[in-house]
C-alpha cells in the first residue's frame, strides 16, 4: 500500500470516529451530507481498491445522487442544481474548519498523522466547466503524534468522572464576530478599557451628581442619563467580560452565538509559564467544549451557575440536567460529579 492510499485510509478512520461521536444539534444540517456523502463514495470507490488515488473523485452528478439519498430527497432533487450543492459544500467546509481541533485530537487518539477534508476542483472540457469533488487526507503539520494515556480514555473513567474535549472553534455571527481570535498583544489595552468602561461611566456619573449637589452647578440631564443607561446596558449584555477578566474564561450569552450552538466559551489563551513575553495573555478565542456523560452517555453542555459576575462553569447532562452535573476544568479537560 503506497503512502497516499495509507493516508487516505487513515483519514477515513478519523472521519468515521468523528462522525460517530459528533452529537451537536447541527448534525442534522444538510451541509454535513456533502462530507458524509463523499466519505461513503470514497469508501466504495473501485479506484481506491485498485490503489489509483488520482481517479478517486466524483462528478457533480454522482454527488447529487448521493445527497438525494442521504437527505431523503427525490432522486433528481439536486440534479442540475449545482448552486445548491456549491452552497452546501461552502457551508460544510466552514464547519470542518471549526471542528479542526477535534479532528486533530481524534487523529492523536488513534495514532495517525492526517485529518480528513474535502476538495472541489474545476475542469474545463468540451462540455464547459465541470466540477469534481473528492475526499482527501490533510497531513498534520508540526504536531507530534502521541498516544492518549489510558487514564484519560472515556471508557476507563468511572461514573463520577468525565473527559471533556474541544469540539469546535466556531465563527460567531456578524454582530459578535469581533470577539473571534483577538490578538491580545495588539488589543490588550482596548479590551481592558472596554471591560472597565461601565465602572468608569458610573464613577463619572457619581462625580457629576455630587458636584451638582455640592456646588449648585447645573448638569446636563442627557449626559447623566446616557452614562447611567450605558452602564446598565453594558452590565446586562456584556457582563461575561467581568468573569473573563477574573477567571480567564466565561460563557457567552445565547444572543452572541449561532443558532446551532447551545453553549460556547470565551477564554484567554495564555503563554507558557516562564515565557519571555511580558504579557501572559496571548489571545482571546471562542471554543466549544463538550463531553459524554459517564452515567447515561448523553451529551454534556456547559452552564454558568452562581451569582452574577461570579458564576462557576459546570457541565450539565442533556438527559438529566438536575442529577448529572460535573465540574469543568478547561486546563485538564476533566470533570468530577457534583454531589450538591
Amino acid at each position: 500500500m503506497n503512502t497516499e492510499i495509507k493516508q487516505l485510509d487513515e483519514a477515513i478512520q478519523v472521519a468515521e470516529k468523528f462522525w460517530d461521536e459528533y452529537n451537536n444539534k447541527d448534525k442534522v444540517n444538510n451541509c454535513w451530507s456533502v462530507f458524509t456523502g463523499l466519505l461513503q463514495l470514497t469508501q466504495t470507490c473501485p479506484a481506491l481498491e485498485a490503489e489509483k488515488i488520482d481517479e478517486c473523485f466524483f462528478s457533480t452528478k454522482e454527488l447529487a445522487e448521493k445527497l438525494s439519498e442521504l437527505n431523503q430527497k427525490r432522486y433528481d432533487f439536486y440534479q442540475g442544481n449545482s448552486k445548491e450543492i456549491t452552497r452546501l459544500y461552502n457551508e460544510v467546509t466552514k464547519r470542518l474548519d471549526e471542528v479542526n481541533s477535534r479532528l486533530i485530537e481524534i487523529a492523536h487518539e488513534i495514532g495517525v498523522a492526517v485529518i480528513p477534508s474535502i476538495e472541489k476542483t474545476q475542469t474545463s472540457g468540451g462540455q464547459g466547466n465541470q466540477s469534481s469533488y473528492r475526499f482527501i487526507a490533510l497531513p498534520i503539520n508540526k504536531i507530534e503524534i502521541r498516544n492518549i494515556n489510558s487514564d484519560t480514555n472515556e471508557e476507563n473513567l468511572s461514573s463520577s468522572n468525565i473527559q471533556y474535549h474541544i469540539e469546535s472553534t466556531p465563527k460567531l455571527p456578524i454582530w459578535s464576530r469581533w470577539l473571534n481570535d483577538i490578538d491580545m498583544k495588539k488589543y490588550r489595552l482596548p479590551m481592558l478599557l472596554l471591560t472597565i468602561s461601565p465602572v468608569l461611566a458610573m464613577m463619572i456619573f457619581v462625580i457629576l451628581f455630587w458636584i451638582s449637589l455640592s456646588y449648585d452647578i447645573p448638569y446636563h440631564s442627557i449626559t447623566m442619563v446616557s452614562l447611567f443607561t450605558y452602564s446598565g446596558i453594558f452590565c446586562l449584555c456584556f457582563h461575561y467580560l467581568f468573569s473573563l477578566i477574573n477567571f480567564n474564561i466565561a460563557l457567552l450569552p445565547d444572543w452572541m452565538l449561532p443558532l446551532r450552538l447551545k453553549a460556547a466559551t470565551l477564554r484567554y489563551e495564555l503563554h507558557e509559564p516562564n515565557n519571555e513575553h511580558i504579557s501572559t495573555i496571548r489571545k482571546l478565542c471562542v471554543k466549544v467544549y463538550t463531553g459524554k456523560c459517564s452515567i447515561c452517555s448523553h451529551r454534556i453542555y456547559l452552564q454558568a451557575k452562581g451569582v452574577p459576575f461570579n458564576k462557576r462553569i459546570i457541565g450539565v447532562c442533556s438527559n438529566n440536567p438536575i442529577e448529572h452535573r460535573f465540574s469543568f476544568d478547561y486546563t485538564t479537560l476533566k470533570g468530577e460529579k457534583i454531589t450538591r
